[in-house]
């Protein structure tokens, strides 16, 4: 099995190929939707995931489903052999939700030296995650090349909840990472009530970045080029430094934030290419949209990619906290350095070869493509659960290793 097709955390491993958690050479009995838990939190792991969030995303419209995600937990703190109150790899945070904590023994350090990429293959490392995204890959792989290049890019994601933004985007950084061609980090927008946190994703990202650097490479470079940032992150401020660093920002300009990121980024990427991820944007504060504004417009050498995933409706902008963020993104699509990919349904064809991934049968794929695709419309988040929930009824059942239908195609195609 290859690597990039299983998350190993000791003494268990995710085959993500087949759906299958094990225990060394154990394969452990669990539920499917069990399974989904696991990886949702697990590919997630930089931050803390709600319940309400667990419950859309794994049972989408299901009523009565709020109580689904706390049984799974329970499910797999059995199976993991993990405890509540001194968890190893899932952690209860007080009344937000839950985060996975465990070592991820595959995961590859940031900092590594970068080798030559073969974005020609990248679709095919990628294995069957982001099927019928060949185009949008081929395009994240050519601006990752301009980037490294010394061409910064910008790539925005657009498309409605659940289409596969988030997908595309972890699946192609993680290959980034996995085959170290540079370091990568990822930083989160939520919903924040008036006065919320200005930076939060950036500094989500910078703390991630941070805890892969074992050597504090970032602190130091903090320290030196964006000190007021590094305020805001005490965790990496050596100890005994506070009062030393807060002497040296005393009286100094919040408004310089943005240039200190900046370059901060220009110098990290002159030792290495990076990417930097930013989800959800469109809850992004003005802040953040002000720095992203101001990268995408000044014309620097940094070795950076950043991709952003932005929710849409179909096709309209997601009702925004700042009126600004509109003209913003009206403004970044005429920016030479600034592309936006507009996600779509999976064509039918894509549909099909998903189902031969997921299935194992050529023939049962060609049947059931029409009928997903008619009930999904290529919708990536739909077709998964859709054929979750035909493999929940007994629909289709693995019968001595194979999979079998087990009703007919028209029931199937009911929508009732």
């Amino acid at each position: 099995m290859r690597e990039s097709q299983q998350l190993v955390f000791h003494p268990f491993r995710l085959d993500l190929a087949n759906g299958q958690l094990w225990r060394a050479a154990e394969q452990l009995p669990i539920r499917l939707k069990t399974y989904a838990v696991l990886r949702y939190l697990i590919d997630r792991r930089e931050r803390v995931v709600g319940r309400d969030e667990l419950s859309r995303a794994i049972w989408p419209g299901r009523v009565g489903a709020e109580a689904a995600p706390r049984q799974c937990i329970l499910e797999l703190r059995k199976l993991l052999g993990d405890s509540a109150r001194n968890p190893r790899f899932i952690a209860t945070i007080g009344r937000h939700g839950y985060r996975f904590i465990g070592r991820l023994d595959a995961t590859p350090s940031l900092f590594a030296p970068a080798t030559r990429m073969d974005c020609d293959r990248l679709d095919r490392a990628l294995g069957t995650e982001c099927v019928g995204r060949e185009a949008w890959l081929s395009r994240l792989a050519e601006a990752w090349e301009q980037a490294r290049a010394g061409r910064p890019r910008t790539v925005m994601l657009m498309g409605p909840a659940g289409i596969g933004k988030s997908t595309l985007a972890t699946a192609f950084v993680r290959t980034v990472a996995a085959n170290r061609h540079g370091w990568v980090t990822c930083g989160q927008c939520i919903h924040q009530s008036a006065g919320g946190e200005a930076y939060l994703a950036l500094l989500d990202a910078l703390g991630t970045l941070a805890r892969q650097d074992r050597h504090g490479h970032l602190a130091s470079l903090l320290d030196r080029h964006a000190p007021l940032w590094l305020s805001q992150l005490p965790a990496l401020i050596p100890p005994g430094g506070e009062a030393t660093l807060r002497e040296r920002i005393q009286g100094a300009d919040p408004a310089r934030m943005p240039r200190e990121l900046i370059e901060l980024l220009e110098v990290l990427t002159g030792d290495e290419p990076g990417v930097l991820l930013l989800e959800d944007l469109q809850w992004a504060t003005r802040a953040t949209l002000e720095w992203l504004d101001a990268w995408t417009r000044r014309r620097t050498s940094a070795r950076l990619l950043i991709i952003g995933a932005w929710r849409t409706d179909d096709g309209v902008l997601e009702p925004l906290r700042d009126p600004r963020a509109n003209e913003w993104l009206r403004e970044w699509r005429w920016r030479p350095a600034f592309a936006v990919l507009q996600l779509t349904g999976l064509e039918q064809t894509a549909v099909q070869s998903y189902l031969v991934a997921r299935l194992g049968d050529a023939a049962l794929a060609s049947s059931l493509a029409p009928i997903l695709h008619g009930r999904s419309g290529g919708h990536p988040f739909l077709m998964n659960a859709l054929v979750d929930e035909w493999v929940t009824r007994q629909d289709l059942a693995r019968v001595d290793g194979e999979w079998r239908l087990r009703a007919d195609l028209d029931f199937l195609f009911r929508t009732d």
